[in-house]
């Protein structure tokens, strides 16, 4: 078995700068690391290129791979004034943006969002959206992700493979996030009818399987919680993914306000052996654990 890239996407290090994800995601071991636009930005505004960003990540045993997000591909339907500035701007930006950010830093992997309302766009366009972006980045050799988001206009695994399976590209798939996921309603049956090729990345948190507060995205960003420490089934869920025999990546993505109370490195290595101790209780090959990072 082929050993999986283990990505920190870097949610639970979201208010800090470049220089501490790329520690955070060193300190738990992990191979790879997401960068949301709005982070490359701020690191070019503060005067670093690309390849020093590139070489800093790589200094630490990582490398960048990862662009977390790019929603331009469809129409902006959702009211960005009830998100915070990051993520007003991380979903605004331009399709164009986010492809030369991939260029520039020879990333492989675009996650691709859907804040659109559910039913207000004609699948046909979003089928054109998509397979354009998917052609674009191609020519990158860049592989493309949707998401699926249970409080947005793509919310189940069904709505996005009628997206990626209408445009038909060969650099795409659905991104399986353990979260939205059960929290969209969803079993894992709705997993049989769809390519495993599809299935090449996986997001993994854990949650209370009843719902916290009032707003599903209040408790997506206050209150998940590390893989194994709720109450989702992520052992039957990562079995199920890997079963489909295309899983090549898979890391944390825990939004929570007890995350982010954690100094980067922290984040890092409970992340890293959260991740591991999933991983091996569902009879996956988890990442090498790390021989410079303490865990």
């Amino acid at each position: 078995m082929s050993i999986l890239d283990h990505v920190f996407w870097a949610a639970p290090v979201r208010n800090h700068p470049f220089d501490a994800h790329v520690r955070a995601a060193a300190a738990g071991g992990c191979t790879s690391l997401s960068i949301a636009p709005t982070t490359y930005a701020q690191a070019r505004a503060d005067g670093r290129s690309a390849r020093d960003l590139q070489t800093f990540a790589q200094d630490h045993g990582v490398t960048i791979r990862h662009l977390d997000t790019l929603a331009t591909w469809a129409p902006v339907q959702i009211d960005l004034a009830d998100f915070d500035d990051e993520m007003r701007r991380r979903w605004s930006t331009p399709v164009e943006e986010g492809l030369d950010i991939c260029a520039e830093l020879g990333l492989t992997q675009i996650l691709a969002t859907a804040p659109y309302l559910k039913d207000g766009v004609p699948l046909a366009r979003l089928i054109d959206g998509f397979g354009d972006l998917c052609v674009r980045a191609a020519k990158l050799g860049v592989w493309v992700d949707l998401e699926p988001m249970p409080f947005f206009g793509c919310p189940t695994v069904a709505d996005a493979w009628a997206i990626v399976g209408g445009a038909a590209q060969e650099n795409s798939g659905i991104l399986m996030d353990s979260w939205h996921f059960f929290k969209a309603g969803q079993t894992l049956d709705c997993l049989a009818d769809i390519p495993g090729r599809c299935f090449r990345t996986m997001q993994l948190s854990d949650a209370p399987r009843a719902q916290v507060t009032g707003s599903l995205w209040e408790d997506t960003v206050q209150h998940r919680r590390w893989p194994g420490q709720g109450e989702l089934p992520l052992v039957e869920f990562i079995r199920a993914v890997q079963a489909k025999g295309g899983l090549a990546a898979v890391g944390q993505e825990v939004f929570s306000t007890e995350a982010d109370r954690l100094a980067p490195e922290a984040a890092g290595r409970v992340a890293g052996k959260t991740i591991r101790s999933i991983l091996d209780a569902a009879g996956v090959t988890p990442p090498p654990t790390p021989t410079t990072a303490e865990l």
